[in-house]
């Protein structure tokens, strides 16, 4: 009896082996051409090949697909497409550049390195892939092999000594902090994100001339630096007498990309600049945001919330003097009492497009 149902078992499995083989081979003979194997995906792509998605990453997913099969001039394509429909040429840059290594387009891979170096010098991955490109025999070229390999490992430091003195601001050792992003400066000058992270820890502890001399020193070194702009526009705006001034930053952050995070927030911050009542009012409440005694401020503000709760102005500033602070949670819980007791005011207005910007949730 053993002996049948073992025989029995033994017959199925044959069956199913010999027909996934089958079905296997079958596939595979379906999917030839021009002596490659092409699995079914590939004919669907190859009759859209002048298809136009709405997400340029799809571009990206096309062109691995591409290059998994080994075709590489149309992962190249693919790849060059998503560039040109707004990926970042760091992100598809690491993804063309052993294609256009094995398809010899030398050029090409100099040139875009080149493109990402004049934007973001410190971009270590293209550094170290270029010192590599001129080590090798195609195209070497010791000196520029040398000078890469050199920034790899300068850049390198940089990101180590970064890393350190961030880990003193986690741990709110603010002057050991500071210590450490000036000795980033010290090591390497032209580097602006040690200049924004400085200007970040004097603006939050009531350093204002050293904050907006710190700004002022990264979007020198970078000019596209909408962060540093967006935060010198909102010093020099909310503590008045340099309006014209926040306007005209703000006014590049919005220029640069309307539909960012970042000119989410300086629109919101030009239409509080622009408001007829706050050109007019004469109290100091924002300048008091920006002061070191943050806590003593609070306190009386808090004072005032306790003696007059339903008056929604007091929510709104002691909402927006922790705005200025990135103390986002207070920040929610005092605007939203704004919009609860009037919101058909302005300040429940702006309130409103501050919590529901995406800004706040990436910084």
């Amino acid at each position: 009896m053993i002996f049948y149902i073992f025989i029995i078992i033994l017959s199925l499995f044959l069956i199913d082996h010999f027909y996934i083989r089958f079905a296997s081979k079958s596939n595979e003979n379906k999917g030839k051409k021009n002596g490659k194997i092409i699995i079914a995906d590939d004919i669907l792509l190859n009759s859209r090949n002048d298809i136009v998605v709405d997400d340029p990453l799809q571009y990206i997913d096309m062109g691995y697909y591409c290059e998994a099969n080994k075709m590489n001039e149309k992962a190249i394509e693919y790849y060059e497409k998503a560039i040109k429909h707004g990926v970042k040429k760091q992100v598809v840059y690491y993804f063309l550049f052993e294609l256009y290594e094995k398809e010899k387009k030398y050029d090409n891979l100099i040139n875009m390195g080149n493109d990402i170096l004049t934007t973001d010098p410190y971009d270590l991955a293209v550094n170290e892939k270029l010192a590599y490109f001129y080590q090798r025999e195609e195209k070497q070229d010791i000196e520029k092999a040398y000078y890469y390999s050199y920034q790899a490992k300068k850049i390198k430091r940089i990101n180590s000594m970064m890393f350190s003195a961030s880990e003193e601001e986690k741990a709110k050792e603010i002057n050991k902090a500071i210590r450490k992003y000036k000795e980033v400066i010290s090591f390497d000058s032209q580097y602006s994100q040690a200049y924004k992270r400085l200007a970040n820890l004097y603006r939050r502890n009531g350093k204002i001339k050293l904050a907006i001399s710190n700004y002022k020193r990264a979007i020198k070194m970078d000019f596209q630096d909408v962060y540093s702009k967006l935060w010198l526009g909102i010093i020099l705006g909310m503590r008045g007498g340099r309006r014209k001034e926040a306007q005209v930053l703000l006014n590049e952050v919005i220029a640069t990309d309307s539909k960012s995070n970042d000119a989410q927030m300086a629109a919101y911050i030009m239409y509080y600049l622009e408001d007829d009542s706050a050109k007019r009012r004469k109290d100091d409440t924002f300048k008091l945001a920006f002061k070191r005694e943050l806590d003593e401020v609070i306190g009386l503000f808090e004072k005032e919330i306790y003696e007059n709760p339903s008056d929604h102005k007091v929510y709104w500033k002691l909402g927006m003097i922790y705005f200025v602070q990135e103390m986002f949670e207070e920040m929610k819980q005092k605007f939203e009492k704004v919009i609860d007791i009037n919101p058909s005011s302005k300040e429940a207005k702006f309130a409103w497009c501050l919590l529901n910007s995406s800004f706040l949730y990436n910084c």
